[in-house]
C-alpha cells in the first residue's frame, strides 16, 4: 500500500541484535554516526539513517527524527512482535502478526489518524487478550505506549532533553494539551523481551532508578495533577519501580 509514514527503528549500541527488524517489514534504522558502520556490517540490506553523535538520549533522538521525517512511526529496537489482542485460540486467527501485515497496520492507522485529524497515534499497552476491552477497540485520549508511536506533520514536538525515559508519558500529555486528542488502537500491541533495567544497549546507558524519579518530578512540573504515581500494576505485571506513573487527562 501507499506509504504515508516512514517506519524508523531507533537503535543504540545494538548493532548485532535488532529484534524489531524481524517484527516489521520495510523499516529503516536510525543510529549515531559513530555506530553506523557496525550497523551497516550487520544489516547490509537495511537503510541506515545517521544522526550526529551530539544527538544524545532518547528525547533528542525523537526530536531529530521527527524534524527529518514529519510523517513517521518510531519503533524501539527490541520489539519481538506485534500481537492481536482481540483473538484467542477459538478464533482460528494467528495471535502474532506477520511482518508485512505489521507494516500495513502502521500505514492503515496513519491513514485513520489523518482522517480523524490527529497528529499522534499508537497501540495498546497490554499484549494479552484477557486484558482487551472489546467495547473500546479505539481510544482518543489517555496514555500512548512508548516504543511504537506514529507522528503526522503538524505535531507540536515539545520534548526536553531532561526527560530521560518517560518520553511516552510526556508526548501523550503534550499531544492532549496542544491537540486535545490522539488515536490509540487497542486491538494490537507490541511485545518486548528486554527488561527495564537489565538490557544491554538501548536505554540502559541512560536509565536508572534516579532518572525515573527525576522524570516523574519533571512530568509533574509540566503537567501537574494529570500525572500521578501508579499504585497498581498494569495488567498482571508487578510494578517495576516505585516511580511508575500514569496519565489522567482532566477531561
Amino acid at each position: 500500500m501507499t506509504e504515508l509514514v516512514k517506519v524508523v527503528i531507533l537503535s543504540h549500541k545494538r548493532w548485532n541484535k535488532v529484534d524489531t527488524l524481524k517484527t516489521v517489514s520495510n523499516a529503516s534504522l536510525c543510529v549515531a554516526e559513530s555506530q553506523a558502520e557496525l550497523y551497516r556490517q550487520n544489516y547490509p540490506d537495511v537503510e541506515i539513517i545517521v544522526h550526529p553523535d551530539s544527538v544524545k538520549g532518547l528525547s533528542a533522538k525523537i526530536r531529530w527524527t521527527y524534524q527529518k521525517f514529519k510523517n513517521v512511526v518510531m519503533l524501539d529496537d527490541d520489539l519481538s512482535g506485534m500481537v492481536r489482542n482481540y483473538v484467542d485460540s477459538s478464533f482460528g486467527i494467528p495471535f502474532k502478526v506477520e511482518p508485512d501485515t505489521v507494516y500495513d497496520i502502521l500505514q492503515h492507522n496513519a491513514a485513520m489518524a489523518k482522517e480523524l485529524g490527529v497528529k499522534f497515534y499508537g497501540f495498546g499497552s497490554c499484549p494479552r487478550p484477557l486484558d482487551y476491552n472489546s467495547m473500546a477497540p479505539f481510544k482518543l485520549t489517555g496514555f500512548v505506549m512508548g516504543g511504537s508511536f506514529g507522528f503526522l506533520d503538524g505535531f507540536n514536538m515539545v520534548l526536553p532533553d531532561e526527560c530521560v525515559a518517560a518520553c511516552d508519558s510526556f508526548l501523550s500529555a503534550v499531544s492532549l494539551f496542544y491537540h486535545r486528542y490522539h488515536l490509540i488502537d487497542t486491538r494490537y500491541s507490541f511485545k518486548s523481551k528486554e527488561a527495564t533495567f537489565k538490557s544491554v544497549g538501548g536505554m540502559s546507558d541512560f536509565r536508572t532508578l534516579e532518572t525515573e524519579k527525576e522524570d516523574f518530578i519533571l512530568l509533574r512540573k509540566y503537567f501537574g495533577d494529570a500525572i500521578e504515581l501508579r499504585k497498581k500494576p498494569v495488567s498482571r505485571k508487578s510494578l517495576q519501580h516505585p516511580y511508575e506513573r500514569k496519565l489522567i487527562p482532566p477531561w
